[in-house]
């Protein structure tokens, strides 16, 4: 009997089917292998950045090198910091990169710009926490890193090169680069001469408890070179339009930035890298005298829904940002500002800001700010120092419609009443929440490095 064969050979088609759909998966394939590896150098590429810059603080703050000249520009070698990951680009070496760092008489501040011998690197002088993938290009040369010296437009630069040996500072290159990555201030100090002033028409109470019938209230101070203080005075570009204007851009600093959210968790109440600044006037789409409720459905459990809409959105004042927009209410007494406020046994929800480039302004920041030790029994008065918070509201003039301004801070004594700065007897109290004879006074946070104070 003949045997059958068992023929299981690929035909020629079948071989060309076949070679046909691996390179349609190839062509589909690498192209997303490629990214991958790309994304993957670069961001590795970002992480050894932030690794060069830590170690860079852990010198600085080990007393390793002296920075403490708010005039220079100081640039380490990378090869002078030693980490525990190493200092390679995935490209190739470093063919330099440098941490550079400045001081702006309260702390250091670390940037990064590097260039590997493949040409890949960070050429825009970049904040270290700001690096991410985008910050990497191609073809940078090698001259042109030191030859963007003088961030924020210092008079003089200093190099630690890579056997960490530190030359005498150098005169910053008049012909600085166009892709320098200065510093941008968003808020310049106020100049002498344009402190915003109003005259008292009040006959009692108001200003004329202060500053006296016919005379005028001078709103905050121009201040101390290299310090802040409550009531300084600053003129802060929040439109991006490179224009600081004393009218209408004018803003106080407050206090340092305070974090519902991270105290409600029990975590710093402040942060001192933030300064929580004032706007000079009510808003609502402009400088407005006019009120708006907090909120306007009478509740204080849900936030300042109400006054939120009023403020300056995102793309109006767009060269500002709040660092959290979700907030969270907190009890106002001093024994529990840093605990979440608590309604009928329930805590207070979070509420947000999203969409928004300023929000109001806090108990805890006021209380900072003025020297007040509980609002929860601020007496009469207890403003007086703060009368830069009384500008533009009834204060000075009976025509105004506004006593003064709502805080972010709800009173955890009922579910109807928050707290606003009172401008009649320059005190903080409460109201209810649909009163509409109190304005939103927008508060920005601005981050120190971008103060020019």
């Amino acid at each position: 009997m003949k045997k059958k064969t068992n023929n299981k050979a690929f035909t020629l088609i079948e071989l060309i089917a076949v070679i046909i759909i691996l390179g349609i998966l190839m062509i589909i394939a690498i192209p997303s292998v490629t990214k991958y590896i790309s994304d993957s150098r670069k961001a590795t590429y970002v992480q050894t950045a932030k690794n060069i810059a830590n170690g860079a603080k852990v010198m600085v703050n080990e007393g390793k090198f002296s920075m403490l000249d708010t005039n220079v520009t100081y640039y380490i070698d990378a090869s002078c910091i030693s980490t525990e990951n190493g200092s390679k680009s995935p490209y190739g070496e470093f063919d330099p990169a440098y941490v550079v760092v400045i001081f702006n008489g309260r702390t250091h501040v670390y940037f990064w710009t590097s260039r590997d011998t493949t040409g890949q690197g960070v050429k825009r002088i970049t904040k270290v926490d700001d690096l991410t993938e985008d910050s990497i290009v191609s073809d940078i040369k090698k001259d042109d890193i030191l030859n963007n010296v003088g961030l924020d437009k210092r008079e003089y630069y200093q190099l630690i090169d890579g056997d960490c040996t530190v030359h005498e500072p150098e005169e910053v290159r008049t012909t600085i680069s166009s892709e320098v990555g200065e510093i941008k201030f968003i808020c310049v100090r106020a100049q002498a001469g344009t402190l915003h002033q109003e005259k008292c028409t009040q006959g009692s109470k108001f200003c004329a408890s202060t500053v006296g019938k016919n005379n005028y209230t001078t709103f905050g101070q121009v201040g101390t070179k290299g310090t802040l203080s409550t009531g300084d005075a600053f003129d802060c570009d929040v439109n991006g339009d490179k224009i600081f204007d004393p009218n209408s851009e004018r803003f106080y600093y407050v206090s340092d930035y305070f974090d519902t959210k991270a105290s409600a968790n029990g975590e710093n109440t402040y942060d001192s890298e933030y300064a929580v600044l004032i706007y000079y006037s009510h808003y609502n789409g402009g400088p407005v005298q006019s009120g708006i409720a907090y909120n306007s459905v009478s509740n204080n459990y849900s936030g300042p829904k109400t006054a939120i809409s009023a403020l300056p959105d995102s793309g109006t004042w767009k060269n500002v940002s709040l660092k959290e927009t979700e907030r969270q209410i907190l009890g106002e007494f001093k024994e529990n500002h840093n605990k979440t406020a608590v309604k009928n046994n329930k805590p207070l929800p979070e509420y947000s800001y999203e969409g928004k480039s300023a929000r109001l302004l806090t108990v805890q920041e006021l209380m900072a700010g003025c020297g007040i030790g509980n609002v929860g029994d601020a007496r009469i008065g207890v403003l007086n120092n703060c009368l830069f918070l009384l500008e533009n509201s009834k204060y000075s003039s009976s025509s105004n419609p506004t006593y003064g301004f709502w805080l972010e801070t709800a009173s955890t004594n009922d579910l109807v009443s928050t707290y606003r700065v009172n401008s009649e007897k320059m005190e903080v109290l409460t109201s209810n929440t649909n009163a509409t004879n109190k304005g939103a006074r927008p508060a920005i946070e601005v981050e120190k490095i971008y103060i020019d104070y």
